[in-house]
């Protein structure tokens, strides 16, 4: 299981957050694969010293932040609206 799950507008989230480069298990890529390929959304959270990077698990879009309300607020709109094509990244 991911590190934080929710629901966002009737949608399943999974959100996996990393410390700098740490590696995503195979456990890790095998769950958000999972989700993703059953109509949720999932990303990867890295937080490199005071920046913020997102990944959409789907499709591999990345975005980079400063505050984490900019990152809330991408992570909400992209897990309403990401696809369910998997590709792991």
């Amino acid at each position: 299981i991911s590190d934080l799950i929710g629901c966002a507008k009737g949608r399943f989230v999974a959100i996996e957050c990393k410390k700098d480069a740490g590696p995503v298990t195979p456990l890790q890529q095998n769950f958000l694969t999972h989700v993703v390929e059953n109509g949720g959304a999932g990303f990867i959270v890295r937080f490199v010293g005071k920046a913020i990077t997102m990944s959409e698990w789907a499709t591999g879009t990345t975005h980079t932040v400063i505050s984490t309300k900019e990152a809330a607020e991408w992570l909400l709109s992209h897990a309403c609206s990401s696809t369910s094509r998997t590709q792991l990244i």
